[in-house]
Protein backbone atom coordinates (compact mmCIF):
# COMPACT_ATOMS: atom_id res chain seq x y z
CA UNK A 1 0.00 0.00 0.00
CA UNK A 2 1.07 3.32 -1.24
CA UNK A 3 1.49 5.96 1.58
CA UNK A 4 -0.54 9.42 0.87
CA UNK A 5 3.02 11.44 0.66
CA UNK A 6 4.32 9.03 -2.52
CA UNK A 7 0.82 9.60 -4.36
CA UNK A 8 0.92 12.04 -6.76
CA UNK A 9 -2.20 14.92 -5.90
CA UNK A 10 -5.04 14.49 -8.08
CA UNK A 11 -4.34 17.13 -10.37
CA UNK A 12 -1.27 16.26 -11.88
CA UNK A 13 -2.09 12.62 -11.73
CA UNK A 14 -5.89 13.42 -13.52
CA UNK A 15 -3.45 15.66 -16.09
CA UNK A 16 -1.61 12.52 -17.42
CA UNK A 17 -4.78 10.84 -18.26
CA UNK A 18 -6.98 13.54 -19.36
CA UNK A 19 -6.07 13.06 -23.21
CA UNK A 20 -6.47 9.08 -22.83
CA UNK A 21 -9.82 9.86 -21.63
CA UNK A 22 -10.47 12.48 -24.07
CA UNK A 23 -10.03 9.65 -26.73
CA UNK A 24 -11.54 6.91 -25.49
CA UNK A 25 -14.59 9.13 -24.20
CA UNK A 26 -14.76 10.21 -27.67
CA UNK A 27 -14.58 6.43 -29.04
CA UNK A 28 -17.82 5.72 -26.69
CA UNK A 29 -19.72 8.74 -27.17
CA UNK A 30 -19.85 8.52 -31.10
CA UNK A 31 -22.92 7.98 -31.34
CA UNK A 32 -24.52 11.20 -30.22
CA UNK A 33 -23.35 11.69 -26.49
CA UNK A 34 -21.50 14.58 -25.23
CA UNK A 35 -17.73 13.00 -24.64
CA UNK A 36 -16.76 15.93 -22.55
CA UNK A 37 -19.44 15.37 -20.35
CA UNK A 38 -18.74 11.96 -19.72
CA UNK A 39 -15.19 12.89 -19.01
CA UNK A 40 -16.07 15.35 -16.79
CA UNK A 41 -18.31 13.05 -14.61
CA UNK A 42 -15.22 10.67 -14.87
CA UNK A 43 -13.42 13.06 -12.99
CA UNK A 44 -15.70 13.97 -10.42
CA UNK A 45 -16.31 10.53 -9.40
CA UNK A 46 -12.30 9.76 -9.83
CA UNK A 47 -11.98 12.58 -7.65
CA UNK A 48 -14.16 11.71 -5.16
CA UNK A 49 -12.37 8.01 -5.15
CA UNK A 50 -8.43 9.41 -5.43
CA UNK A 51 -8.08 8.03 -2.23
CA UNK A 52 -9.36 4.56 -2.39
CA UNK A 53 -6.77 3.88 -5.38
CA UNK A 54 -3.95 2.07 -3.47
CA UNK A 55 -1.97 0.70 -6.58
CA UNK A 56 -1.24 3.29 -8.65
CA UNK A 57 0.42 1.29 -11.32
CA UNK A 58 -3.41 0.27 -12.05
CA UNK A 59 -4.06 3.87 -12.44
CA UNK A 60 -5.36 3.60 -16.27
CA UNK A 61 -7.61 0.48 -15.79
CA UNK A 62 -9.39 2.06 -12.75
CA UNK A 63 -10.11 5.07 -14.69
CA UNK A 64 -11.17 3.57 -17.78
CA UNK A 65 -13.46 1.49 -15.42
CA UNK A 66 -14.65 4.52 -13.82
CA UNK A 67 -15.25 6.05 -17.40
CA UNK A 68 -17.49 2.80 -18.45
CA UNK A 69 -19.40 3.27 -16.01
CA UNK A 70 -20.06 7.03 -16.88
CA UNK A 71 -20.92 6.26 -20.17
CA UNK A 72 -23.03 4.03 -19.19
CA UNK A 73 -25.01 6.31 -16.90
CA UNK A 74 -25.40 9.01 -19.47
CA UNK A 75 -26.80 6.73 -22.09
CA UNK A 76 -29.31 5.85 -19.10
CA UNK A 77 -30.25 9.44 -18.55
CA UNK A 78 -30.51 9.89 -22.59
CA UNK A 79 -33.19 6.72 -22.35
CA UNK A 80 -35.19 8.09 -19.26
CA UNK A 81 -35.57 11.21 -20.52
CA UNK A 82 -36.46 10.86 -24.14
CA UNK A 83 -40.51 11.19 -25.33
CA UNK A 84 -41.09 7.55 -26.26
CA UNK A 85 -41.91 8.42 -29.87
CA UNK A 86 -38.25 9.74 -30.76
CA UNK A 87 -36.47 7.55 -28.67
CA UNK A 88 -36.78 4.16 -31.64
CA UNK A 89 -35.54 6.98 -34.13
CA UNK A 90 -32.48 7.64 -32.21
CA UNK A 91 -29.97 5.20 -34.42
CA UNK A 92 -27.31 5.62 -32.03
CA UNK A 93 -24.24 3.95 -33.91
CA UNK A 94 -26.42 2.10 -36.36
CA UNK A 95 -25.53 4.68 -38.78
CA UNK A 96 -22.08 3.75 -38.63
CA UNK A 97 -21.75 0.22 -38.52
CA UNK A 98 -22.19 -2.38 -41.20
CA UNK A 99 -24.98 -4.32 -41.91
CA UNK A 100 -23.58 -7.39 -40.56
CA UNK A 101 -26.82 -9.39 -39.62
CA UNK A 102 -26.76 -10.74 -43.64
CA UNK A 103 -24.16 -12.81 -42.79
CA UNK A 104 -25.21 -16.26 -41.99
CA UNK A 105 -24.25 -18.63 -39.21
CA UNK A 106 -22.15 -20.58 -41.74
CA UNK A 107 -20.37 -18.04 -43.21
CA UNK A 108 -19.41 -16.76 -39.33
CA UNK A 109 -17.95 -19.97 -38.70
CA UNK A 110 -15.80 -20.16 -41.82
CA UNK A 111 -14.05 -17.03 -41.52
CA UNK A 112 -13.53 -18.08 -37.60
CA UNK A 113 -11.91 -21.54 -38.68
CA UNK A 114 -9.84 -19.46 -41.11
CA UNK A 115 -7.99 -17.41 -37.81
CA UNK A 116 -5.21 -18.46 -36.61
CA UNK A 117 -5.01 -21.24 -34.27
CA UNK A 118 -4.55 -19.44 -30.92
CA UNK A 119 -6.83 -15.92 -31.68
CA UNK A 120 -9.85 -19.37 -32.95
CA UNK A 121 -9.71 -21.11 -29.52
CA UNK A 122 -9.66 -17.68 -27.68
CA UNK A 123 -12.77 -16.51 -29.86
CA UNK A 124 -14.72 -19.31 -30.03
CA UNK A 125 -14.87 -20.41 -26.24
CA UNK A 126 -15.96 -16.44 -25.91
CA UNK A 127 -18.11 -15.73 -28.55
CA UNK A 128 -19.65 -19.32 -29.30
CA UNK A 129 -19.26 -20.85 -25.90
CA UNK A 130 -20.44 -17.93 -23.92
CA UNK A 131 -16.97 -18.41 -21.52
CA UNK A 132 -15.41 -15.63 -19.48
CA UNK A 133 -12.31 -13.83 -19.76
CA UNK A 134 -11.21 -15.64 -16.65
CA UNK A 135 -12.29 -18.72 -17.42
CA UNK A 136 -10.40 -18.87 -20.60
CA UNK A 137 -7.45 -17.51 -18.82
CA UNK A 138 -7.55 -20.33 -16.77
CA UNK A 139 -8.49 -23.04 -19.30
CA UNK A 140 -5.42 -21.20 -21.36
CA UNK A 141 -3.12 -20.77 -18.95
CA UNK A 142 -2.70 -17.65 -20.43
CA UNK A 143 -3.17 -13.83 -18.76
CA UNK A 144 -6.74 -12.23 -18.56
CA UNK A 145 -5.03 -9.53 -20.75
CA UNK A 146 -4.08 -11.99 -23.15
CA UNK A 147 -7.66 -13.07 -23.72
CA UNK A 148 -8.74 -9.48 -24.45
CA UNK A 149 -6.19 -8.90 -26.58
CA UNK A 150 -6.92 -12.55 -28.75
CA UNK A 151 -10.43 -11.59 -28.60
CA UNK A 152 -9.62 -8.20 -29.71
CA UNK A 153 -7.57 -9.09 -32.99
CA UNK A 154 -9.90 -11.95 -34.11
CA UNK A 155 -12.79 -9.28 -34.11
CA UNK A 156 -10.90 -7.06 -36.43
CA UNK A 157 -9.65 -10.01 -38.65
CA UNK A 158 -13.42 -11.39 -38.87
CA UNK A 159 -14.87 -7.81 -39.66
CA UNK A 160 -11.68 -7.65 -42.53
CA UNK A 161 -12.80 -11.38 -43.31
CA UNK A 162 -16.40 -10.71 -43.26
CA UNK A 163 -16.26 -6.95 -45.33
CA UNK A 164 -17.27 -8.39 -48.56
CA UNK A 165 -20.04 -10.24 -48.17
CA UNK A 166 -21.52 -7.46 -46.30
CA UNK A 167 -20.71 -5.36 -49.83
CA UNK A 168 -18.44 -2.69 -47.82
CA UNK A 169 -15.06 -0.87 -48.88
CA UNK A 170 -12.17 -1.38 -46.90
CA UNK A 171 -9.81 2.19 -45.04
Amino acid sequence: MKSEESAPRFEDFISAYRSMLDRRAAYLCRGGLDASEVVQNTMIQAARKYGQLRDHRSARAWLLRILFHAFIEALRAVRTWEPLDQAAEVPMLAETAPSYDRITREQLEAAIERLPDELRGTYRRFALEGRDYNFIAAELKITRSTVGTRILRARKRLREMLRPLVGEEGP
